[in-house]
This record gives structure tokens, C-alpha cells and sequence, in this order.
């Protein structure tokens, strides 16, 4: 069972550069709720090699609900210079998109646009949350880590908020998120695998065909890959990173 705690730290994101006077075109890396930076330092450290200004937003484990973290979103991109690209990863980019904030461009590996209703996220979506959840343990699922399930290779985790976790849930139950994708400006470009539990691609491509202005890029085995990509290995891997870093700069994918 996930570790119930409460939180009272105060709702703020946490905005850092990683590269101080860097003078490259600017990205901002939004750190997914519950996950840790660490398991985002492939992806920060590949835009940065790249020539990027990278920044990144982290969020507290607060209490917030879903509109919260976007309005944090928000604010903590209104700080930076404009003309950003996002780069989003996951349930991260579900928050990136609701935001709907002015940047430039975003760029999502994984992306949780809509669900697709699996037995051990309907198990998941019945346990007990506090004001915010510990996810560094993890609950076993039919004998195996739910984690790794979800996951596969789950980068290391931190603490979800409360109410954020009880907003994922319902929407396993209902199987839908509600994102007003027809509303999104900038143009977006998405990788997705066969290998992901999460952000499916029977679940994803539909999803992201509302979207205006959107490139698709399916990863793994269909492109002579070697192999699919899990949700974590999304995040981690360096040929989905290649990608993300090729689609900022507007190059062809190879």
C-alpha cells in the first residue's frame, strides 16, 4: 500500500537553470508530479549538450489539485524569457497542456492524453490517498511491483499530491482525461512506443489527433529500433531523448 503522509510545505514550483549564461535557444523541462529530477537528468543533460538553455519546474507535494500545478505552470514560465520550447514527459505533459501556457513549442515523449483501461491501473486507481502519497515504495500487483508493471523501468519517485493522485484515479475509472486539446496553439511533437503501459498508443495517437498542429513519432520496433520502449525507458532512453532534442531543433528523425 502507497506510505500516507501529510504535506505542508507551501503550493510553489521550483524553477532552476542548469545552464547559467548559456545563450542557446531556451527549454523548460517539466519534472512530472511524483517523479524525481534525477530520473529527468538523461533528458535535461541531453538538450543541454545540445546547446539549449535548459531550465526546469518541479512541483511541491502540497496538496494541489490539477489546476493548481498549471496555474504553477504558468506562473514559472511567465519568469523565464520567452519563446520557450516545453519539454514534457508523461503525466507531466498532461499538466503542460492543460496549461496551455505561450511558449514556442512543445515536445512530449509519452504522454498521458487519454486512458486506456488495464487491470492494474483499474487495482490502482482503488487505493487510499492522503494530502500527499509517498511513491517511493510500491504496492505488489499480482506478485510482481506495480511499479515495474507500470513502468517498466521506473525511474526513481518521489511523493504525488493528494488530490493530483485522486484526480489520476478518477480518471482510470472513468477512462478519460479531460484535456481541451482543440485548444492548443503551439505546434506539438510526440514520441510514443508499443512498449508503453501508460501512455498506450492505442490510447495516445487517437487523443492527439485533436490537437491543431501536431507531429507524431511512433519509437521501437516498427522503426528498426531494436526494441519498444517502456513508459520509464521513454524517459531515459537515449533514442527516444535523440528524438526529442532532433524534434526541437527541427531536424529529421534518423
Amino acid at each position: 500500500m502507497w506510505m500516507l503522509a501529510l504535506a505542508d510545505a507551501a503550493i510553489a514550483a521550483e524553477v532552476r537553470d542548469f545552464t547559467p549564461g548559456g545563450g542557446g535557444p531556451s527549454a523548460t523541462v517539466v519534472v512530472s508530479p511524483g517523479f524525481s529530477i534525477v530520473g529527468f537528468l538523461p533528458l535535461i543533460r541531453r538538450f543541454s549538450a545540445d546547446g539549449f538553455d535548459v531550465h526546469t519546474v518541479e512541483f511541491a507535494c502540497a496538496g494541489q489539485t490539477r489546476a493548481e500545478l498549471e496555474q504553477e505552470l504558468r506562473t514559472s514560465l511567465s519568469a523565464l524569457p520567452p519563446g520557450q520550447t516545453l519539454v514534457a514527459h508523461g503525466l507531466g505533459a498532461t499538466v503542460a497542456l492543460g496549461a496551455k501556457p505561450d511558449v514556442k513549442r512543445y515536445i512530449l515523449l509519452a504522454p498521458l492524453l487519454d486512458i486506456r483501461p488495464m487491470a492494474a491501473t483499474s487495482w490502482a486507481a482503488a487505493l487510499p490517498t492522503g494530502p500527499s502519497v509517498d511513491l517511493t515504495p510500491s504496492p505488489e500487483w499480482s506478485g510482481q511491483s506495480l511499479k515495474d508493471v507500470l513502468l517498466g523501468e521506473p525511474p526513481p519517485l518521489t511523493c504525488g499530491s493528494g488530490p493530483l493522485v485522486r484526480e489520476v484515479q478518477g480518471w482510470v475509472r472513468e477512462g478519460h482525461i479531460p484535456l481541451a486539446l482543440e485548444e492548443v496553439d503551439a505546434p506539438v511533437w510526440i514520441g510514443v512506443s508499443l512498449g508503453d503501459e501508460l501512455a498506450t498508443v492505442e490510447a495516445v495517437i487517437p487523443a492527439a489527433r485533436r490537437l491543431p498542429n501536431r507531429t507524431i513519432l511512433r519509437l521501437g520496433l516498427n522503426a528498426l529500433q531494436g526494441r519498444d520502449f517502456s513508459h520509464g525507458a521513454m524517459l531515459t532512453h537515449r533514442i527516444p531523448l535523440r528524438a526529442a532534442v532532433r524534434a526541437a531543433r527541427h531536424r529529421k528523425p534518423r
